[in-house]
């Protein structure tokens, strides 16, 4: 299993932040606690941490968690594909 940890963007502009605004960017809050309902239950999992989509001055976080969501996309197919590893 493997749980997104995503956000929208890198900041929230506090002044101009309406409910569904923080709502949007608040996804990550809900990861602590599916992490700790994963372990509990012995489900193995792994975590992508990251933004959805990068900024201008601030691109490494989007770029580093689509190539690892790709990566993990590639080995699901491989298993998916090979009876063998499942």
């Amino acid at each position: 299993m493997v749980v997104l940890n995503l956000q929208p963007r890198a900041a929230l502009d506090y002044s101009h932040t309406d409910t569904g605004e923080w709502l949007a960017n608040c996804s990550a809050c809900c990861v602590p606690e599916i992490s700790c309902a994963l372990a509990r239950a012995a489900i193995p999992f792994h975590q992508v941490t990251g933004m959805l989509e990068p900024e201008p001055d601030f691109r490494e976080p989007s770029e580093l968690a689509w190539t690892e969501m790709h990566e993990w996309c590639e080995a699901a197919k491989v298993i998916g594909a090979n009876p063998a590893c499942r």
